[in-house]
């Protein structure tokens, strides 16, 4: 079989690298959450959509002009009519498919594949579970996110406004009095005035570290410190390790499946996984595996890949069945990938009610503690 590679890696590297840069502006690459997750839905409903069609018989053509009359999003149906117009003009899907700009060098080369070997609508319903577990794992760490996001700003908002409008108000109230405050009231006048007096300079550095995000995301030095200190975060750190060796390990099984090479599958996956560690590692394997090493040899010398998945990546090479170890790698990493979400959201929920209640007792307690002193000495 043959594959092209030369001219697609060279028009696709820069379409890549464009879109690295747009999805790295949020809090890493992977996230410019809701355009890339809407990318992701489309691709995952097209895929899908087409395998079955293509499956049942179906020629190209007419797939493609029955999801144009079932989609009733504008955007999605736009993209497919390009696609039909490629088609009708001559092109083939995999042209097709890079002219449009929305899907990438991996799903390229898939289906450039499948049109070679015959097996499209195989490789049709591949890159479906593809798109399906990938926007499914992102569900669930989105998920995950959102709760203890906004349970931190409605903490922020509400600490912001007490030590601003509350505390102010009772501390005018204590002036009155007469005789010492509580040590615990004491200390939250003083954090009051404190943020009062320097609430502005902690928005500026606020906003300097913002800006400082934002001009130098993609500087090699920074996605390495950044990429570090998310690795070394108690729980967190684990699961963003394991989500990416999900995605590695689906990734190559696909690729292994559609009998691309070693070497290209690598390159495919270092320009579609843009966490830093792994396009580190990835480069070195790519070079090690040009001068003859084997890929678990290559994988060996790099700490983001456990024992266990080299150990794993030294049989299937033995027996000659990348694709099918790494299938079950993946299956057992996304299970696992899941259990830790899970646990993380119910660990999350009790803690942060703790934290949040214990702040706002803290502040009420402190406010009110020489009121009831009073009431005590009247009577």
């Amino acid at each position: 079989m043959k594959i092209y590679t030369s001219d697609l890696f060279k028009k696709s590297s820069q379409s890549m690298s464009g879109k690295k840069g747009s999805l790295d502006n949020f809090l890493n690459k992977e996230f410019n959450f809701s355009l890339f997750n809407s990318k992701n839905l489309f691709k995952s409903n097209f895929f899908t959509e087409t395998s079955i069609l293509v499956g049942a018989g179906m020629d190209l053509k007419g797939s493609l002009e029955i999801i144009i009359s079932g989609n009733p999003r504008k955007r999605d149906k736009d993209i497919t009519e390009k696609l039909l117009d490629s088609i009708i003009k001559g092109s083939t899907f995999s042209n097709a498919l890079q002219s449009s700009n929305v899907f990438t060098i991996y799903d390229i080369h898939s289906i450039r594949i499948g049109e070679e070997s015959g097996t499209l609508s195989v490789i049709l319903k591949e890159l479906a579970q593809f798109y399906s577990k990938r926007n499914s794992l992102q569900k669930q760490i989105r998920g995950a996110l959102a709760y203890p996001i906004m349970v931190l700003l409605t903490t922020i908002m509400s600490l912001i406004f007490m030590l601003n409008f509350i505390v102010p108000m009772f501390e005018d109230i204590f002036l009155r009095f007469q005789g010492g405050l509580p040590a615990i009231t004491r200390f939250v006048i003083a954090l009051s005035e404190y943020f009062s007096r320097y609430m502005l300079f902690l928005g500026l550095f606020v906003g300097l570290i913002l800006l400082i995000h934002l001009f130098y995301n993609k500087k090699e030095w920074y996605r390495r410190f950044i990429s570090s200190m998310l690795l070394k975060t108690p729980i967190v750190g684990s699961i963003v390790r394991l989500n990416y060796k999900t995605r590695f390990c689906q990734t190559l099984k696909l690729l292994s499946s559609s009998k691309v090479n070693l070497m290209e599958s690598i390159i495919l996956i270092r320009q579609m996984i843009d966490f830093f560690p792994y396009e580190v590692a990835l480069e070195d394997i790519k070079n090690k595996l040009s001068n003859g090493e084997t890929l678990s040899n290559a994988m060996g010398g790099h700490l983001i890949f456990d024992q266990k998945l080299i150990s794993m990546t030294r049989v299937a090479e033995e027996v000659n069945k990348l694709d099918i170890v790494y299938e079950q790698l993946f299956l057992q990493y996304s299970e696992e990938l899941d259990t830790k979400i899970k646990s993380m959201n119910n660990l999350l929920e009790p803690v942060l009610i703790i934290f949040v209640g214990g702040l706002v007792a803290l502040i009420l307690v402190s406010m009110y503690m020489p009121i009831f002193q009073i009431g005590t000495k009247i009577y």
